[in-house]
């Protein structure tokens, strides 16, 4: 249990860092990859013996040559330990019975014979030798001058799944009928994808045991954990792209792993590829050949993205040079490992760089789309917090990794992480009725309200029982509702408080006030001689916000959670109300007979007053507001909206829901539930479901996993895919063409104030960046759109004249041929709704969206009243020629 702040913030601390754990870091020790500069112990070569600290030492063989090497133990790390003490190892059985590979080449990339290199462990720790055989160093084309540019290559995987095996041979001098040459060209065709062969040092693209010489040295590497290979021709100039790199100072050849190889964006750090520089021309045996790029020099490859990397021009020059040609190709060999991550969302969105094609990525990797999205380019990428912690594990984890914690994964990332309000439970097994979720992290001091959704439907409240823990949320469904196998629970958390409002009235001895909650709204209510009506409900209230802590009203918190409020003497016999801003306030509503009587259907905004019956008051504080109808979310500005209500001296009395969607109504048994919550809408875009895509015409919003919600046709829909330049929706048959969505997130505001303690929001300007960019992007809808059935609405303002002609309250209607006349005398009474109606004022896309009047027939009245009515309706509903059945672009 969290039991206090420091407690939380260490287990926030430690959950990001099991996150960082499971998805980014790559555990780079585990993937042992060491390059050594080792010492040259003799300049000229050895046989039979040797003499090491006055110590006579055998060398391998009795009368081969060898030059001799040392290096310090630490240069293996931990594989010391898998190396047996004073014996002669060869390379070749280094790899195949101990899975250590150990390269040695020179530094133009030659690489030596591992059957003709050995590995001597010295004892008491003192470091180990190596001996390379005289006559496979000359046969590699290496002069005793280059003794002293020896260097070594130890890579191991302690996750290895799959083997490693070299076969190291020299063919003789004589070879009749191919046979020797055969074997290893078998050994290497038997897995040719896997195989990298060196033929005299010189990486080589056989083709068949003809690409073998007589007296060659030959070695086939079988590397099964190879999962592709790929070559890019820099002769290409689309190919032979160069960065300049911040990080390093220099040009460096940018190298990108094509899409199609790496469909799931699986990280590869680059300590798990090989790099070869080779001739473009064949040689005179009409072979491919090139030579091995090592990493001996300081950063000679590094990491862009997790499938990019970056390789100092002057070196790729100097293969240039080495290989005696221009004209070269990178072949790159792709390792997978055990930790298998695949790129997550982070504070540069790599994610939306790579939901477009290669050329396009390239582009912006070297700054040519577009001056303002730079942190996408590869000088930025490369030096990003991101990509440096696919490489660093931090020895400590307190709260102050919290600023590397943002600075990699971004802002939004690390909120919907510390803050998982959004959950999503398959159910498996059998049936069940009760379910147990874990609290977001920073919800685990409070209650929380939980919003409860069934195979994306709403769970009406009264079928629930939820209760609170200090770290969990137990709910129970009743009333014979059930979850059964391969049923899907869907919960959105709110922060929850004290949620009625304290209405009270301070005089002389009664000034100081105690309330049960910290975060807190005072109103100044006002009581008039008069009263007015508007959206059916009657009023005489007034009520304004007053400023706390500024003179007339002071607030003290107690250590006990509660607040005291003193009032100053000015403000005595004078009614307020105190209310909390951090809390829900749900409500549900059978509404049969308001349709029965042609009622439009308003919902209050309202708060129980404590200790005050039904009394209500109206929310001052209402970032979000959720309605349901018949368990479907509805969209606002769509599918309702909510009114500042203001009497005819603009005072503020009351806020009000007009609900106008049609779409979700049934014959009987209507429930509309509504619930009024302090949670702040981060970000919402709403529009139309076109080809599976959430299709909306203005610039889109991004999508958070763990803190959006996106519904589609009232349905939450828990599988979208953010593809930046729209959201992908699943194609399993749920969702209409044409169907109305939205996607919203939601941040509590106690996650962004503990978050901004350690790191600013400096999100908000790349999102708005990409969002513009994928904007422009995006392919605009042409030619002819099907739809079966369009979203249906009505308009409340002609509703509400249509039940004031049927019930009487509105009498003596007559047709008038100009109807503006018979708008002029409605004003008086009707005018604020005509104002606000979305209908009247042609505030929807007219072409997905069926408007009517009102949600039933119209009532029986008397034929002058109809024909009135009729011509009314012509007049002030919207024209629309467009009808199911086909929409035109």
């Amino acid at each position: 249990m969290i039991s206090n702040s420091e407690e939380m913030r260490q287990a926030i601390a430690e959950a990001l860092n099991r996150y960082c754990f499971d998805n980014i870091w790559n555990e780079t020790k585990s993937e042992f990859r060491n390059n050594i500069n080792p010492n040259l112990l003799f300049e000229r070569s050895h046989s039979g013996r040797i003499f090491i600290s006055d110590t006579s030492m055998l060398l391998p063989t009795d009368k081969t040559a060898y030059y001799i090497y040392a290096a310090s133990a630490y240069t293996l790390h931990a594989l010391w330990v898998r190396i047996i003490d004073q014996e002669w190892i060869s390379t070749e059985d280094l790899l195949n019975k101990h899975s250590i590979l150990f390269h040695v080449y020179d530094t133009a990339g030659t690489m030596i014979p591992k059957a003709f290199v050995y590995l001597y462990k010295l004892d008491n720790n003192q470091g180990y030798l190596v001996a390379v055989d005289k006559k496979a160093f000359d046969a590699c084309g290496l002069k005793s001058h280059q003794l002293k540019e020896i260097r070594f290559t130890v890579y191991y995987d302690s996750d290895i799944t799959n083997k490693m095996t070299v076969k190291s041979v020299k063919i003789p001098a004589k070879d009749p009928g191919y046979i020797e040459r055969q074997k290893i060209w078998n050994f290497a065709a038997a897995n040719l994808s896997k195989a990298t062969i060196f033929c005299n040092g010189w990486e080589t693209v056989a083709k068949d045991s003809g690409s073998f010489e007589l007296d060659q040295y030959i070695d086939v590497l079988i590397d099964e954990n190879i999962v592709f290979s790929f070559d890019i021709d820099l002769t290409e100039s689309k190919n032979d792209v160069v960065f300049y790199s911040d990080r390093d100072k220099t040009y460096k050849q940018l190298v990108h792993i094509p899409k199609n190889l790496n469909p799931l964006n699986k990280v590869y750090t680059h300590n798990t590829l090989d790099f070869y520089v080779r001739r473009k021309d064949k040689n005179d045996k009409g072979l491919i050949v090139g030579k091995f790029l090592h990493r001996c020099a300081e950063r000679s490859v590094t990491q862009v993205t997790h499938n990019d990397y970056g390789i100092p021009m002057f070196i790729m020059d100097a293969y240039r040079d080495y290989l005696a040609s221009q004209s070269v190709t990178l072949h790159i060999v792709v390792r997978q490992h055990d930790k298998d991550n695949v790129l997550v969302r982070d504070k540069s969105y790599i994610d939306l760089l790579y939901t477009q094609d290669d050329s396009t990525i390239i582009k912006h990797l070297l700054g040519k789309v577009q001056e303002n999205l730079s942190f996408w380019k590869a000088s930025e990428l490369e030096k990003s917090e991101y990509v440096r912690m696919m490489w660093d594990v931090p020895d400590i984890v307190t709260p102050s990794n919290m600023y590397n914690y943002v600075e990699g994964l971004g802002y939004y990332r690390t909120l919907s992480l510390i803050c998982e309000r959004v959950i999503h439970k398959r159910n498996i097994n059998g049936t069940y009725n009760s379910f147990t979720f874990t609290k977001p992290y920073l919800f685990q001091a409070a209650p929380v309200y939980p919003v409860v959704y069934k195979n994306g439907t709403k769970i009406p409240a009264d079928n629930i029982t939820y209760k609170n823990f200090n770290e969990l949320l137990h709910i129970s469904l009743i009333n014979n509702v059930n979850v059964n196998k391969g049923d899907t629970l869907s919960v959105e958390m709110f922060i929850d408080g004290y949620n009625k409002s304290v209405r009270f009235t301070p005089e002389s001895g009664t000034y100081v006030l105690s309330v049960p909650f910290t975060e807190i709204i005072i109103l100044k209510e006002t009581t008039k001689d008069e009263s007015w009506k508007y959206y059916d409900k009657t009023s005489n209230k007034i009520y304004e916000e007053m400023e706390l802590n500024k003179g007339s009203i002071t607030t003290k918190l107690q250590s006990d959670g509660t607040t005291l409020i003193l009032f100053d003497q000015t403000l005595y016999d004078q009614t307020f109300i105190i209310q909390n801003k951090a809390c829900c306030n749900g409500y549900s509503k059978n509404i049969d007979s308001n349709l029965l009587n042609y009622d439009p259907i308003f919902l209050e905004v309202k708060s129980i007053v404590k200790d005050a019956g039904t009394d209500s008051v109206p929310v001052w504080y209402t970032p979000h507001i959720s309605v349901y109808l018949n368990g479907k979310y509805l969209i606002e500005g769509l599918d309702f909206t909510v009114q500042n209500v203001h009497n005819q001296y603009n005072e503020f009395t009351f806020k009000i829901i007009v609900v106008h969607n049609e779409e979700y109504l049934k014959p009987s048994n209507n429930i509309v539930e509504w619930i009024i919550s302090s949670a702040e809408i981060e970000n919402e875009v709403n529009g139309f479901v076109v080809n599976n895509q959430a299709f909306d015409k203005t610039q889109f919003a991004l999508y958070f996993e763990e803190m959006s919600m996106c519904h589609i046709d009232g349905i939450l829909e828990p599988d979208v895919i953010d593809k930046g330049s729209y959201i992908a929706i699943p194609d399993n048959g749920k969702h209409r063409q044409g169907a109305p969505f939205e996607i919203h997130t939601c941040v509590p505001h106690i996650a962004k104030e503990y978050l901004n303690e350690f790191h600013e929001n400096d999100d908000i300007e790349r999102i708005k960046i990409i969002s513009e960019y994928f904007y422009g992007t995006r392919e605009e809808l042409t030619g002819i759109i099907v739809l079966d059935h369009s979203h249906r609405i009505y308009s409340s303002y002609v509703a509400m004249i249509i039940r004031d002609v049927w019930n009487g309250t509105l009498a003596g209607i007559s047709f008038d041929p100009d109807v503006s006349k018979m708008i002029s005398q409605l004003a008086p009474y009707y005018n604020y709704i005509y104002k606000t109606d979305i209908v009247v004022q042609a505030k929807y896309d007219i072409e997905f969206v069926d408007a009517n009047p009102t949600y039933s027939n119209l009532p029986v009245l008397g034929p002058d009243v109809y024909k009135a009515l009729t011509h009314f309706i012509k007049y002030v509903m919207p024209e629309d020629h467009v009808t199911s059945g086909e929409i035109y672009y």
